[in-house]
């Protein structure tokens, strides 16, 4: 069984390094976001079982999409990578309900690390984890748009992992050691 796998973050760049940095062994069926609004159309049409959210981007940032999240219900285990590593950014995120937080650029074993029991729970059918409640955090009320139809950019590239990785072999990246 494929896990739908969205990767939503404004940068083109990063979008490529996480490609670059997923499991080549793992069955994943992806999905790409350039902006917070495509991604939480994506999660609403199933795009995005498993997610890897950016918090600074375009539309909606990744906090509003994980409150969104949250607020509808949706089912959608999110890991957030982002540049943003303040204390309270990592709080936030958390209490929101993302299960990990990642600092750009992202280490592949820290990114399967994180994505692991995810992905397995996933693959066997498990249920969605519930979010921790956000006690900390006076509500806020986000206005979100009907769902529309998802957009070219944020399809599914109906690639396996492998597929993808060989599609940017030529593209270098840096990784930390």
């Amino acid at each position: 069984m494929s896990v739908a796998l969205l990767i939503c973050d404004d940068s083109n760049m990063a979008r490529k390094q996480l490609l670059k940095a997923l499991p080549p062994d793992w069955e994943l069926d992806i999905s790409q976001a350039c902006n917070g609004l495509e991604g939480l159309q994506a999660i609403r049409a199933g795009k995005g079982d498993l997610v890897l959210l950016d918090l600074t981007m375009p539309e909606l940032d990744g906090y509003q999409v994980l409150q969104a999240v949250r607020d509808e219900g949706l089912q959608a285990r999110i890991i957030v990578v982002s540049g943003d590593v303040q204390e309270q950014a990592v709080q936030r995120v958390r209490a929101l309900g993302a299960l990990e937080f990642l600092q750009k650029p992202v280490d592949a074993l820290d990114l399967r690390k994180a994505m692991r029991d995810p992905y397995l729970q996933l693959r066997s059918g498990g249920a969605a984890a519930k979010p921790a409640p956000a006690a900390s955090l006076a509500p806020i009320s986000i206005p979100v748009p009907a769902p529309e139809p998802v957009t070219p950019a944020a399809a599914t590239v109906g690639k396996s992992v492998a597929n993808a990785a060989a599609d940017l072999a030529s593209i270098e990246i840096p990784f930390r050691d």
